[in-house]
């Protein structure tokens, strides 16, 4: 039985060795996969709401969330607090891989390059761009 929050600093490496960020562009704080150095910006609080069920904060003091925006599910670091579109479901997908699962039930993944990497939360199954390595801080 979970009992209380936990809380860890965690830096996610994608599946092509960059680090998640979460950028404020034009106010967006959009959440791509582009860092190519572990900075500040890179680092999340990972909250455990359940033994399976997390938050992210960003170094802004801000939460992630898989936002509609036209059916992408693109991923913002600007929510206030946590509320439903900022729970996660996390699983260990591979040893050492961990995957996010929207409160909608679609599979985090890192997109387009050509897009700047951005975060989408519109996989239906966890294919290989849907694969994290958490760096503990």
């Amino acid at each position: 039985m979970f009992d209380r929050l936990y809380r860890r600093d965690i830096a996610l490496k994608t599946y092509q060795d960059r680090y998640v960020t979460a950028l404020n562009h034009q106010g967006g704080w959009r959440i791509n996969g582009l860092a190519q150095r572990l900075l500040g910006w890179e680092i999340f609080s990972l909250i455990y709401l359940s033994e399976t069920h997390v938050a992210l904060k960003t170094a802004h003091g801000r939460y992630v969330s898989a936002t509609d925006e036209q059916n992408r599910w693109a991923l913002y670091g600007g929510a206030e607090r946590i509320l439903g579109w900022e729970v996660f479901e996390l699983s260990e997908l591979e040893p050492g891989k961990v995957g996010l699962q929207s409160s909608h039930g679609r599979w985090v993944r890192v997109g387009a390059e050509a897009l700047g990497f951005p975060l989408l939360a519109d996989s239906s199954s966890p294919r290989p761009e849907c694969l994290f390595s958490r760096v503990y801080l």
